[in-house]
C-alpha cells in the first residue's frame, strides 16, 4: 500500500508536522520536521491546528491531546469515545476554542467533541446503512 503524507500542519516557516500513512496502515506515524532535523512522534497518529493557530491537537492512544504548541504541556487530554479501539482519524480538526474537535474515520465514523462529550454524527446511531454500506 502506498504510504504518502496524509496530513501536514505548518508550525512555522521551516517547521512542520507530517503524518506518513493513514488509518489502514499498521505503522502510521507523525514526524516533526524543523529545518533539517526530523523527529518521530511515537505516540501520535494524527495532528491538527486551530484556524487561529493558537491550539495544537495530537491524536494519541489516550485521546486527543490539546496544547498551545508542540513543546508546551497538555492543556487537556480528551479521551476517545467509549468503546473506541485504536483510533486513527482520517481527518482531525480543532476549533479556535481548543475544546471542540471533529474527527472522521472509515472505521468509527464522524464524531464531534464539544466540552467533554462525544457525539456520533455519522453513521447516526439507530439509522441503518443502505446496501452499499453508506
Amino acid at each position: 500500500m502506498a504510504r504518502g503524507l496524509t496530513q501536514v500542519v505548518m508550525l512555522g516557516p521551516d517547521e512542520f508536522l507530517v503524518r506518513r500513512g493513514g488509518p489502514e496502515d499498521d505503522d502510521v506515524h507523525v514526524l516533526h520536521l524543523r529545518g533539517d532535523v526530523v523527529t518521530r512522534l511515537d505516540d501520535t497518529v494524527a495532528v491538527a491546528i486551530s484556524r487561529d493557530r493558537q491550539w495544537l491537537a495530537r491524536a494519541t492512544a489516550e485521546g486527543v491531546v490539546v496544547s498551545r504548541g508542540l513543546a508546551d504541556p497538555a492543556a487537556r487530554t480528551l479521551p476517545w469515545p467509549a468503546g473506541a479501539d485504536r483510533v486513527v482519524p482520517e481527518t482531525l480538526d480543532l476549533a479556535n476554542d481548543g475544546t471542540s474537535v471533529v474527527m472522521a474515520s472509515d472505521v468509527i465514523g464522524i464524531w464531534l467533541l464539544q466540552g467533554t462529550g462525544w457525539t456520533q454524527l455519522a453513521p447516526r446511531p439507530g439509522v441503518g446503512l443502505d446496501e452499499d454500506g453508506d
